[in-house]
């Protein structure tokens, strides 16, 4: 499928395109579900809501669905993909939160890796529950919070485990949820399975699972609801293509590396912001000084006048000083011309009152 039918959104894909994604994980994730399914899709009509370039639609019809009528809003992904599906697939361009079916058209309800994609996955439930025949059995999947990789554009609302359960038991009476995670195997097989793909079957392929693990860790939640008793569902594992580690290893380098650089740009970010912040505190002290220049310029002002004052009495009272000084220097004069005089005037001054 060429790579401009597949929707994105910055650069980062919300659909699967089966060439490129054979044998890796994502496949594996994604095939798991609908092997799942098909268990319970026998004999029945199908909706697969959601169904993207429909190869799930295939699987449910190729493990014995009566009809599958694949949905899916990207019109021209379906018409690229409908000459490939079988004659009990039928693909349509619609939408989850407005299907164009009767009231109780299903039997059998998919609904893999859509709800979060929509704005209001609530409505979509409710489309999916209008659909569904009596008796009828609806599996959707979600991936959880804090476990499933963040920061995907194209994702906008994830039902948690809880809030999917609570959105089904209030709309579906019977609702059993399961837990889809991802996990490293090693598998010892005859030639004959080793060759087997297309999502073969081995009846006789024992399964042990050797660590234990947090339920709440699970990557996704799967559940199935109905207004009837559920079905009994075989626990499922899906091996994909051989381990690459040498692949790993690079990606994780790679990966590694991003970090690395990215944590560098954080930290110069980081820094920068700090000057900023301190550029902005002393851009803002300047400020407040300016603001009182003019009342300190009105300060000096009146000081100058002040000290001009103070300067004119200082010059007054120097020669007011200078005058005294130079009388005080008379006196003293004319009392050293004065005071050879007093005696005989005193002498005198006796002679006369005798």
């Amino acid at each position: 499928m060429s790579s401009d039918l597949v929707s994105t959104n910055r650069r980062v894909s919300d659909r699967s395109m089966p060439e490129e994604s054979q044998g890796r994980l994502i496949e594996v994730e994604q095939v798991s579900r609908y092997l799942w399914a098909a268990q319970a899709a026998s004999g029945r009509r199908v909706l697969d809501a959601g169904c993207g370039s429909g190869y799930g639609s295939r699987l449910l019809a190729t493990r014995g669905a009566r009809e599958v009528i694949g949905v899916d809003i990207a019109h021209a992904v379906l018409e690229m993909s409908a000459p490939e599906m079988p004659d009990s697939v039928r693909l349509q361009a619609g939408n989850v939160r407005k299907l164009e079916f009767e009231d109780g058209s299903f039997e059998l309800i998919v609904c893999f890796e859509v709800i979060e994609y929509v704005d209001d996955p609530l409505d979509a439930l409710d489309e999916l529950v209008r659909v569904l025949a009596p008796g009828g059995l609806l599996l959707v999947s979600s991936p959880n919070h804090g476990v499933t990789q963040p920061g995907n554009p194209c994702h906008v609302h994830k039902l948690g485990r809880d809030e999917l359960e609570t959105a089904l038991v209030s709309r579906l009476s019977h609702v059993q949820l399961r837990r889809q995670h991802d996990f490293v195997a090693s598998a010892l097989l005859s030639d004959s399975t080793y060759h087997q793909g297309d999502g073969g079957v081995s009846d006789d392929l024992a399964l042990h699972k050797l660590a234990a693990d947090d339920p709440d860790g699970a990557i996704y939640t799967i559940a199935m609801a109905s207004e009837v008793e559920l079905p009994a569902m075989r626990d499922l594992a899906t091996l994909g293509g051989t381990v690459g580690l040498k692949e790993w290893l690079s990606v994780i380098e790679t990966q590694a590396a991003t970090i690395a650089d990215k944590d560098h740009q954080i930290y110069e970010l980081q820094t920068r912001m700090e000057e900023r912040e301190r550029l902005t505190e002393l851009l803002g002290e300047a400020e407040h000084r300016a603001g009182e220049v003019p009342e300190l310029t009105q300060r000096i002002a009146d000081l100058e006048v002040d000290l001009e004052a103070a300067r004119s009495a200082a010059t007054a009272a120097r020669l007011e000083a200078d005058q005294l000084d130079r009388m005080l220097i008379y006196g003293r004069r004319m009392l050293r011309y004065i005071r050879p005089l007093i005696k005989p005037l005193r002498r005198l001054r006796r002679k006369l009152r005798g």
